[in-house]
């Protein structure tokens, strides 16, 4: 059946949508912008509420984007032109989905009962790839949560959404103080390994195997004072050569398979 396509830019639904690309936006109207039909397939597999749904079917990219054009709602879908939908879109090579959804929001009900267990405590990160690149870690390395102490970007940001390919839907990720933090690991028993280049301890001699919270920090500022004093321990990923970090997102790696690794052992 024909379907009318818009072609205006001045169109009252493209306009609402356009502003979500700003941080303000999303903050005044608690809602996001998912681009991509895999990332689109996560949200509504995990019973995120979509608003509006933009379709341009000459980016449709193969019959894969099929599985997610079937579990849309019609009512809720409006086809637009290429030249619309690139207004809509903020990456290189769309691929014909975008919607409006409902923030991302979760809080400390989100995590799931542990008797061990495993979080991921992000300070101050800025960069929304990494960030995104972070919770597809985490949720591959099966952490109960993510922990974002006084973020820099934000988790509503299209761009987390998009390098997170849809973890962001699956993992809890709440938004904490650091006081908050500290009261929450101490009441749930938690030990908090903080990671700095200034230390002798290396990761692995550290013992992962109970609830633990490793802590990491931007690659500019690395984790604040409070952190390094307070936590529990603090240990080092070796450096061998003459930089002295890794990037924020291969650290995270690189210790939650750690985690792994030990739990595996113990098991």
């Amino acid at each position: 059946m024909p379907h009318e396509i818009i072609e205006s830019l001045n169109n009252s639904k493209v306009k609402a949508a356009v502003q979500l690309k700003e941080r303000r936006a999303r903050k005044k109207y608690k809602k996001t912008l998912i681009e991509g039909y895999r990332e689109l397939y996560q949200a509504i597999q995990h019973g995120l509420s979509i608003d509006t749904i933009f379709l341009c079917e000459e980016l449709f990219p193969n019959q894969e984007s099929q599985k997610t054009f079937d579990l849309l709602d019609a009512d809720k879908i409006f086809y637009v032109t290429k030249k619309v939908f690139e207004k809509l879109s903020f990456r290189s090579t769309p691929d014909g989905f975008i919607a409006v959804a409902d923030e991302i929001l979760y809080d400390l009900l989100d995590i799931p009962p542990s008797p061990n267990p495993f979080l991921l405590v992000i300070e101050k990160v800025e960069k929304p790839g990494n960030l995104g690149a972070i919770l597809r870690t985490a949720d591959g390395a099966g952490a109960d949560a993510i922990i974002l102490c006084d973020p820099a970007t934000d988790l509503n940001n299209p761009n987390v959404i998009r390098a997170s390919l849809g973890a962001v839907f699956s993992l809890p990720v709440i938004t904490m103080t650091v006081d908050e933090l500290f009261l929450y690991c101490e009441s749930k028993k938690i030990k908090l390994i903080a990671t700095s280049p200034d230390v002798k301890k290396v990761y692995w001699d550290t013992d992962f195997t109970k609830g633990v919270a490793l802590v990491l920090g931007s690659e500019k500022d690395g984790i604040s004072e409070r952190f390094l004093k307070e936590s529990n321990e603090v240990v080092t990923i070796p450096m061998l050569g003459k930089v002295d970090s890794l990037n924020v997102s291969a650290a995270t790696s690189l210790l939650s398979y750690e985690v792994i690794r030990q739990r595996s052992m113990r098991s």
